[in-house]
Protein backbone atom coordinates (compact mmCIF):
# COMPACT_ATOMS: atom_id res chain seq x y z
CA UNK A 1 0.00 0.00 0.00
CA UNK A 2 1.33 3.61 -0.52
CA UNK A 3 0.09 6.96 0.47
CA UNK A 4 1.48 10.64 0.31
CA UNK A 5 2.99 12.29 3.27
CA UNK A 6 3.87 16.50 3.12
CA UNK A 7 6.04 17.84 5.73
CA UNK A 8 7.15 21.22 4.99
CA UNK A 9 10.26 22.45 6.54
CA UNK A 10 13.00 24.50 4.89
CA UNK A 11 16.65 22.95 5.99
CA UNK A 12 19.90 25.02 5.61
CA UNK A 13 21.77 21.89 6.58
CA UNK A 14 25.19 21.58 8.59
CA UNK A 15 24.34 18.61 10.07
CA UNK A 16 26.80 16.30 7.61
CA UNK A 17 29.66 17.44 8.82
CA UNK A 18 31.69 15.38 6.46
CA UNK A 19 30.31 17.47 3.08
CA UNK A 20 33.31 18.93 3.35
CA UNK A 21 35.84 16.56 2.83
CA UNK A 22 36.76 17.49 -0.60
CA UNK A 23 38.45 20.38 0.65
CA UNK A 24 40.47 18.79 3.49
CA UNK A 25 44.17 17.49 3.40
CA UNK A 26 44.49 13.35 3.24
CA UNK A 27 45.44 12.43 7.03
CA UNK A 28 44.99 15.64 8.43
CA UNK A 29 43.42 14.95 11.90
CA UNK A 30 42.19 17.74 14.20
CA UNK A 31 40.64 19.11 17.53
CA UNK A 32 38.03 21.86 17.50
CA UNK A 33 38.42 24.34 20.16
CA UNK A 34 35.02 23.69 21.04
CA UNK A 35 35.14 19.94 21.01
CA UNK A 36 38.46 20.01 23.17
CA UNK A 37 37.00 19.77 26.64
CA UNK A 38 34.86 16.65 25.23
CA UNK A 39 38.11 14.75 23.75
CA UNK A 40 36.57 14.85 20.53
CA UNK A 41 39.34 13.84 17.65
CA UNK A 42 38.46 14.43 13.87
CA UNK A 43 40.25 12.74 10.81
CA UNK A 44 39.69 12.94 7.27
CA UNK A 45 41.89 10.61 4.66
CA UNK A 46 41.50 9.39 1.15
CA UNK A 47 41.38 5.51 0.95
CA UNK A 48 39.28 2.81 -0.95
CA UNK A 49 39.54 5.57 -3.97
CA UNK A 50 37.74 7.99 -2.38
CA UNK A 51 37.66 11.10 0.95
CA UNK A 52 36.63 9.15 4.07
CA UNK A 53 35.97 10.90 7.86
CA UNK A 54 35.69 9.48 11.25
CA UNK A 55 34.69 11.57 14.17
CA UNK A 56 35.18 9.85 17.54
CA UNK A 57 34.15 11.33 21.31
CA UNK A 58 36.24 10.33 24.18
CA UNK A 59 39.78 9.57 22.40
CA UNK A 60 41.79 12.35 24.05
CA UNK A 61 44.92 11.67 22.06
CA UNK A 62 43.49 10.56 18.84
CA UNK A 63 44.94 7.26 19.13
CA UNK A 64 41.25 5.09 18.38
CA UNK A 65 41.09 7.78 15.73
CA UNK A 66 44.22 6.78 14.53
CA UNK A 67 43.58 2.69 14.57
CA UNK A 68 40.04 3.51 12.34
CA UNK A 69 42.61 4.89 9.48
CA UNK A 70 44.62 1.93 10.25
CA UNK A 71 41.86 -0.64 10.22
CA UNK A 72 40.38 1.02 6.91
CA UNK A 73 43.99 0.63 5.06
CA UNK A 74 43.91 -3.08 6.27
CA UNK A 75 40.58 -3.61 4.69
CA UNK A 76 41.71 -1.95 1.82
CA UNK A 77 45.12 -3.88 1.32
CA UNK A 78 42.81 -6.73 1.15
CA UNK A 79 40.38 -6.02 -1.47
CA UNK A 80 42.08 -3.77 -3.31
CA UNK A 81 42.03 -4.51 -7.55
CA UNK A 82 44.96 -2.62 -7.98
CA UNK A 83 47.75 -3.64 -5.16
CA UNK A 84 49.07 -6.76 -6.50
CA UNK A 85 49.38 -8.53 -2.58
CA UNK A 86 46.05 -8.01 -2.26
CA UNK A 87 43.66 -10.71 -2.19
CA UNK A 88 41.67 -9.32 -4.98
CA UNK A 89 44.39 -8.33 -7.06
CA UNK A 90 45.70 -12.35 -7.01
CA UNK A 91 41.80 -13.72 -7.70
CA UNK A 92 41.98 -11.33 -10.44
CA UNK A 93 44.70 -12.30 -12.41
CA UNK A 94 44.77 -16.10 -11.40
CA UNK A 95 43.63 -16.59 -15.18
CA UNK A 96 40.80 -19.42 -14.30
CA UNK A 97 43.43 -21.17 -11.67
CA UNK A 98 42.70 -21.75 -7.78
CA UNK A 99 43.85 -19.12 -5.21
CA UNK A 100 44.38 -19.55 -1.80
CA UNK A 101 43.39 -16.76 -0.11
CA UNK A 102 42.89 -15.41 4.01
CA UNK A 103 40.14 -16.52 6.15
CA UNK A 104 38.84 -13.07 6.18
CA UNK A 105 38.19 -12.68 2.30
CA UNK A 106 36.98 -16.17 2.32
CA UNK A 107 34.30 -15.32 4.68
CA UNK A 108 33.09 -11.32 2.98
CA UNK A 109 33.43 -13.41 -0.43
CA UNK A 110 30.57 -16.24 0.67
CA UNK A 111 28.69 -13.41 2.87
CA UNK A 112 28.62 -11.59 -0.66
CA UNK A 113 27.45 -14.21 -2.73
CA UNK A 114 24.87 -15.09 -0.22
CA UNK A 115 23.56 -11.88 -1.35
CA UNK A 116 24.17 -11.79 -4.42
CA UNK A 117 21.77 -15.47 -4.75
CA UNK A 118 19.02 -13.39 -2.68
CA UNK A 119 18.79 -10.37 -4.91
CA UNK A 120 18.62 -12.71 -7.89
CA UNK A 121 21.68 -11.39 -9.21
CA UNK A 122 20.44 -7.54 -8.37
CA UNK A 123 23.98 -7.17 -6.62
CA UNK A 124 26.65 -9.30 -9.13
CA UNK A 125 30.33 -9.06 -7.44
CA UNK A 126 31.96 -10.76 -10.77
CA UNK A 127 31.12 -7.47 -12.86
CA UNK A 128 34.80 -6.46 -12.65
CA UNK A 129 35.53 -7.05 -16.38
CA UNK A 130 32.60 -4.76 -17.48
CA UNK A 131 33.45 -2.04 -15.17
CA UNK A 132 37.21 -1.78 -16.14
CA UNK A 133 35.56 -1.77 -19.87
CA UNK A 134 33.65 1.11 -18.84
CA UNK A 135 35.89 2.92 -17.15
CA UNK A 136 34.25 2.76 -13.80
CA UNK A 137 37.28 0.78 -12.13
CA UNK A 138 40.49 2.48 -10.46
CA UNK A 139 42.08 -0.51 -12.72
CA UNK A 140 40.97 0.82 -15.96
CA UNK A 141 43.10 2.04 -18.07
CA UNK A 142 41.67 3.54 -20.99
CA UNK A 143 39.34 6.12 -19.80
CA UNK A 144 35.58 5.81 -20.27
CA UNK A 145 34.07 4.40 -23.26
CA UNK A 146 30.66 3.03 -24.08
CA UNK A 147 30.57 -0.52 -24.90
CA UNK A 148 28.23 -2.06 -27.67
CA UNK A 149 25.82 -4.76 -27.19
CA UNK A 150 28.13 -7.29 -28.84
CA UNK A 151 30.88 -5.98 -26.22
CA UNK A 152 29.02 -6.52 -23.36
CA UNK A 153 27.76 -9.77 -24.14
CA UNK A 154 31.79 -10.94 -24.76
CA UNK A 155 32.18 -9.93 -21.09
CA UNK A 156 29.07 -10.97 -19.25
CA UNK A 157 30.19 -14.64 -20.65
CA UNK A 158 32.44 -14.89 -17.94
CA UNK A 159 30.91 -13.09 -15.18
CA UNK A 160 28.25 -14.49 -13.29
CA UNK A 161 28.21 -14.58 -9.64
CA UNK A 162 27.06 -18.59 -9.54
CA UNK A 163 30.75 -18.89 -11.47
CA UNK A 164 32.29 -17.81 -8.46
CA UNK A 165 33.46 -21.26 -6.32
CA UNK A 166 34.94 -20.42 -2.25
CA UNK A 167 35.66 -23.25 -1.05
CA UNK A 168 37.62 -23.08 2.34
CA UNK A 169 40.01 -21.25 1.59
CA UNK A 170 40.25 -21.90 -2.35
CA UNK A 171 38.26 -18.92 -4.75
CA UNK A 172 38.32 -19.82 -8.72
CA UNK A 173 36.81 -17.94 -10.94
CA UNK A 174 36.26 -18.23 -14.71
CA UNK A 175 39.49 -17.68 -16.90
CA UNK A 176 38.91 -13.70 -18.17
CA UNK A 177 36.42 -12.84 -14.90
CA UNK A 178 36.87 -10.89 -12.12
CA UNK A 179 35.68 -9.95 -8.94
CA UNK A 180 34.95 -6.48 -7.84
CA UNK A 181 33.69 -5.49 -4.24
CA UNK A 182 33.11 -1.77 -4.65
CA UNK A 183 29.41 -2.43 -3.15
CA UNK A 184 30.47 -4.60 -0.56
CA UNK A 185 34.03 -3.17 0.60
CA UNK A 186 33.05 -0.04 2.67
CA UNK A 187 30.21 -1.44 4.24
CA UNK A 188 32.68 -4.21 5.33
CA UNK A 189 34.92 -1.50 6.29
CA UNK A 190 32.33 0.35 8.34
CA UNK A 191 31.32 -2.50 10.25
CA UNK A 192 35.00 -3.82 11.37
CA UNK A 193 35.66 0.09 12.69
CA UNK A 194 32.25 -0.09 14.39
CA UNK A 195 33.29 -3.29 16.24
CA UNK A 196 36.82 -1.98 16.81
CA UNK A 197 35.23 1.63 18.20
CA UNK A 198 32.90 -1.10 20.79
CA UNK A 199 35.88 -3.15 21.71
CA UNK A 200 37.80 0.28 22.98
CA UNK A 201 34.36 1.11 24.89
CA UNK A 202 33.70 4.09 22.31
CA UNK A 203 29.94 5.06 22.35
CA UNK A 204 29.28 7.78 20.42
CA UNK A 205 31.47 8.63 16.99
CA UNK A 206 30.54 9.40 13.50
CA UNK A 207 31.75 7.66 10.58
CA UNK A 208 31.02 8.85 6.90
CA UNK A 209 33.59 5.93 4.63
CA UNK A 210 33.01 7.54 1.14
CA UNK A 211 29.19 8.06 1.93
CA UNK A 212 28.43 5.24 4.18
CA UNK A 213 27.35 6.61 6.64
CA UNK A 214 27.66 5.32 10.47
CA UNK A 215 25.80 6.67 13.74
CA UNK A 216 27.32 4.91 16.71
CA UNK A 217 25.43 5.45 20.00
CA UNK A 218 23.73 8.85 20.41
CA UNK A 219 25.15 12.94 20.24
CA UNK A 220 27.07 13.82 23.23
CA UNK A 221 24.12 15.69 24.19
CA UNK A 222 22.14 12.31 24.08
CA UNK A 223 20.18 13.33 21.21
CA UNK A 224 20.08 11.75 17.66
CA UNK A 225 22.25 12.48 14.82
CA UNK A 226 21.03 14.23 11.71
CA UNK A 227 21.55 12.67 8.64
CA UNK A 228 20.54 14.45 5.20
CA UNK A 229 19.80 12.29 2.11
CA UNK A 230 21.66 14.27 -0.93
CA UNK A 231 19.32 15.79 -3.66
CA UNK A 232 20.69 13.04 -6.25
CA UNK A 233 19.71 15.54 -8.89
CA UNK A 234 21.74 18.68 -7.28
CA UNK A 235 25.51 18.48 -8.62
CA UNK A 236 26.41 21.05 -5.72
CA UNK A 237 25.39 18.28 -3.36
CA UNK A 238 24.04 21.19 -1.01
CA UNK A 239 20.87 20.19 -1.06
CA UNK A 240 18.48 17.40 0.44
CA UNK A 241 15.43 15.41 0.06
CA UNK A 242 15.11 15.14 3.63
CA UNK A 243 16.84 14.21 7.20
CA UNK A 244 16.94 10.94 9.26
CA UNK A 245 17.41 11.36 12.85
CA UNK A 246 18.58 7.73 14.33
CA UNK A 247 21.12 6.75 16.49
CA UNK A 248 23.23 3.17 16.02
CA UNK A 249 22.22 2.65 12.36
CA UNK A 250 24.46 2.55 9.03
CA UNK A 251 22.62 5.32 6.35
CA UNK A 252 24.18 3.80 2.75
CA UNK A 253 23.12 5.66 -0.70
CA UNK A 254 24.02 4.45 -4.20
CA UNK A 255 22.80 6.35 -6.72
CA UNK A 256 23.73 7.43 -10.50
CA UNK A 257 24.70 10.62 -10.08
CA UNK A 258 27.64 9.63 -7.48
CA UNK A 259 30.16 8.32 -10.66
CA UNK A 260 29.24 8.94 -14.23
CA UNK A 261 30.01 10.18 -17.47
CA UNK A 262 28.49 11.61 -20.55
CA UNK A 263 28.07 10.62 -23.75
CA UNK A 264 26.12 12.24 -27.13
CA UNK A 265 24.27 13.66 -24.15
CA UNK A 266 23.61 10.25 -22.83
CA UNK A 267 24.70 9.85 -18.77
CA UNK A 268 26.30 6.37 -18.81
CA UNK A 269 26.85 5.59 -14.63
CA UNK A 270 28.56 3.06 -12.84
CA UNK A 271 25.92 1.07 -11.20
CA UNK A 272 25.68 -1.99 -13.61
CA UNK A 273 22.97 -4.55 -14.40
CA UNK A 274 24.15 -8.18 -14.52
CA UNK A 275 21.20 -8.98 -17.13
CA UNK A 276 22.44 -6.63 -19.85
CA UNK A 277 26.04 -5.64 -18.76
CA UNK A 278 25.14 -1.83 -18.83
CA UNK A 279 24.21 0.94 -16.87
CA UNK A 280 20.87 -0.03 -14.66
CA UNK A 281 17.70 1.55 -16.05
CA UNK A 282 15.39 1.10 -13.32
CA UNK A 283 13.79 3.99 -13.06
CA UNK A 284 15.95 5.71 -10.10
CA UNK A 285 18.29 7.85 -9.26
CA UNK A 286 19.15 7.16 -5.87
CA UNK A 287 18.19 4.44 -3.15
CA UNK A 288 18.87 4.63 0.14
CA UNK A 289 19.23 2.15 3.02
CA UNK A 290 18.87 2.43 6.66
CA UNK A 291 19.61 -0.59 9.24
CA UNK A 292 22.03 -1.73 11.53
CA UNK A 293 24.66 -3.12 9.58
CA UNK A 294 27.37 -1.21 7.08
CA UNK A 295 27.62 -3.92 5.08
CA UNK A 296 23.99 -5.05 4.48
CA UNK A 297 23.51 -1.53 4.01
CA UNK A 298 26.28 -1.25 1.18
CA UNK A 299 25.26 -4.27 -0.72
CA UNK A 300 21.45 -3.46 -0.52
CA UNK A 301 21.22 -0.09 -1.60
CA UNK A 302 23.36 -1.21 -4.81
CA UNK A 303 21.26 -4.28 -5.17
CA UNK A 304 17.82 -2.21 -4.89
CA UNK A 305 19.29 0.30 -7.26
CA UNK A 306 18.94 -2.21 -10.18
CA UNK A 307 15.70 -3.60 -8.87
CA UNK A 308 14.01 -0.66 -9.27
CA UNK A 309 11.40 0.49 -6.72
CA UNK A 310 8.79 -2.00 -7.26
CA UNK A 311 10.74 -5.42 -7.10
CA UNK A 312 13.00 -3.74 -4.43
CA UNK A 313 9.54 -2.85 -1.89
CA UNK A 314 8.99 -6.17 -2.41
CA UNK A 315 11.89 -7.16 -1.21
CA UNK A 316 11.80 -4.56 1.84
CA UNK A 317 8.23 -6.38 2.69
CA UNK A 318 9.94 -9.63 3.51
CA UNK A 319 12.75 -8.25 5.17
CA UNK A 320 13.28 -6.84 9.00
CA UNK A 321 14.98 -4.32 10.28
CA UNK A 322 15.64 -2.36 7.17
CA UNK A 323 13.96 1.16 6.16
CA UNK A 324 14.73 3.12 3.12
CA UNK A 325 14.29 6.02 0.67
CA UNK A 326 14.15 6.20 -3.23
CA UNK A 327 14.31 8.67 -5.56
CA UNK A 328 12.88 7.95 -9.11
CA UNK A 329 13.58 9.58 -12.80
CA UNK A 330 10.26 11.16 -12.38
CA UNK A 331 11.14 13.23 -9.26
CA UNK A 332 8.98 11.04 -6.66
CA UNK A 333 9.95 10.46 -3.62
CA UNK A 334 9.12 7.38 -1.65
CA UNK A 335 9.62 5.72 2.40
CA UNK A 336 8.93 2.67 4.04
CA UNK A 337 6.26 3.28 6.58
CA UNK A 338 8.89 2.85 9.49
CA UNK A 339 10.63 5.84 8.90
CA UNK A 340 7.61 8.29 9.76
CA UNK A 341 8.58 9.53 12.96
CA UNK A 342 12.82 10.21 12.22
CA UNK A 343 12.44 11.24 8.63
CA UNK A 344 11.59 15.02 7.92
CA UNK A 345 11.21 15.88 4.85
CA UNK A 346 12.73 19.03 2.82
CA UNK A 347 10.37 21.57 1.69
CA UNK A 348 9.54 21.69 -2.32
CA UNK A 349 9.35 17.40 -2.19
CA UNK A 350 6.32 14.98 -0.94
CA UNK A 351 7.39 11.51 -0.15
CA UNK A 352 4.75 8.84 -0.72
CA UNK A 353 4.74 5.90 2.15
CA UNK A 354 5.51 2.32 1.13
CA UNK A 355 3.72 -0.19 3.58
CA UNK A 356 3.64 -4.07 4.32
Amino acid sequence: MIRKIHRWAAFFLCFLWMASLAGCAAGDTTISETDAAQEVQASNFFAMDTYMSVKVWGDPDGTLVAGLEEEILRVEALLSVTEEGSDLYQINHSEGADVTISQETADLLSTALSWCASTNGALDISLYPLSVAWGFSSASEDGYQVLSEEERAELLSVCGWQNVTVDGLTVSIPDGGGLDLGAVAKGYATDTCVSYLEENGVSTALLSLGGNIYALGSKDDGSDWKIGIQDPEDESGSSYVGVLELSDKAVVTSGSYQRYFEENGIRYHHILDSSTGAPADSGLLSVTVITDSGLTADCLSTAFFVMGLEDSAAYWRDSEDLEVVWVTVDGDLYMTEGLQDCFTVSEGWEAQIISR
